[in-house]
């Protein structure tokens, strides 16, 4: 079986010996200038390191090598290792934001960590009562950036009548 194999090739390499290889003509076509391309200077170095290395790499690759400090970037890089930190960080992003971009989920978390510093420090005494009427005025779109005061951690202190 073999000995048939290495003739085969023999005869091709044989019958190959006199004629060129054939390379086909491939017009060369300039690429388009985009709007990515203005922006260049602005970008990151890690940004222009990954748009260089964008077509022969993946972007896992990528942040493997950065990781292991393949690459080296002047800007501090801090990596997520665990699902709860990609929460925490999630949920710090939507607690900054301020109260009119914000979703009803959050605001919602807002409203209880505000009731209940409220039932903490004594100022009220149904904790029920005074979250179904917060969240009505949620609901009703009462609450509005005249009658709500956040402190400097975004956290909320005065909704209406109710002052922590």
């Amino acid at each position: 079986m073999n000995n048939h194999i290495i003739s085969i090739e023999n005869y091709l390499e044989e019958v190959n010996k006199d004629r060129p290889p054939y390379v086909p003509d491939i017009p060369y076509i300039e690429p388009q200038k985009t709007k990515l391309d203005d922006n260049f200077e602005k970008t990151t170095l890690d940004m222009k390191i990954l748009r260089n290395r964008m077509d022969s790499v993946s972007i896992i690759q990528y942040y493997k090598d950065l990781k292991n400090n393949r690459i080296k970037t002047n800007e501090k890089i801090t990596y997520i290792d665990t699902e709860k930190d990609i929460h925490d960080i999630i949920n710090k992003s939507f607690h900054d934001k301020p109260w009119n971009k914000t979703d009803n989920y959050t605001k919602l978390k807002k409203i209880d960590l505000f009731v209940n510093k409220l039932v903490e420090t004594k100022k009220i005494e149904s904790y029920d009562i005074v979250i179904e009427d917060i969240k009505k005025m949620l609901l009703e779109k009462k609450i509005t950036k005249k009658n709500i005061s956040f402190d400097n951690d975004n956290n909320i202190i005065k909704i209406c009548d109710y002052i922590l």
